[in-house]
């Protein structure tokens, strides 16, 4: 449609100069008009479903090997995810490689602070210097 004629039909259906100019009303009539003269709105594109990220399998593994270790349910990981990104987290595998990296930090600290048992203790052993 042209620009003339989107303004003409703007002014005589709604008594406006811009579609910003519009209240509810208003822009429900231009819209019934629009409809009745055969426009119909423009499909939506389909968008690909986003796929999990198989390249932070190692992480996810990691933050299911601390549940596993301090034997807390798996929940416990996507609750701190969804606390964390301030979303609903299904899967561990649909967060990106620095959401997975602040749960495990968070899951880490949990350990330490409540299950200092499991925490495995490296040692480092200092040879002489000849």
């Amino acid at each position: 449609m042209a620009e003339d004629t989107y303004r003409a039909l703007l002014w005589t259906i709604g008594r406006v100069e811009s579609a910003a100019d519009l209240d509810h009303a208003g822009r429900a009539r231009v819209l019934d008009h629009m409809r009745a003269c055969g426009w119909k709105p423009a499909a939506k594109p389909d968008r690909k479903p986003v796929k999990p990220r198989a390249a932070h399998a190692a992480q996810v593994a990691k933050v299911e090997a601390l549940c596993a270790a301090m034997k807390l349910p798996l929940a416990y990981a996507l609750g701190i995810a969804s606390r964390q990104t301030r979303r609903d987290v299904q899967s561990l595998a649909w967060l990106k490689w620095d959401e997975l990296r602040a749960v495990i930090a968070a899951l880490m600290v949990h350990q330490r602070t409540h299950h200092p048992e499991t925490v495995e203790r490296r040692t480092v052993e200092w040879g002489s210097i000849e």
